[in-house]
């Protein structure tokens, strides 16, 4: 029964981090595009 709970726990932790892990990738993904955009729209101005 410990084991079976261990196990739950530990597959819920995983996919905790799974999940923050995505959003991390994310989160680098749309820090880019800003800077890209950011860098667009600077070099229209000129």
């Amino acid at each position: 029964m410990l084991r079976k709970l261990q196990e739950l726990l530990l597959s819920r932790l995983t996919a905790a981090d799974r999940q923050q892990q995505f959003n991390s990738q994310l989160l680098d993904q749309n820090r880019e595009d800003v800077y890209a955009r950011m860098h667009q729209q600077m070099s229209s101005l000129r």
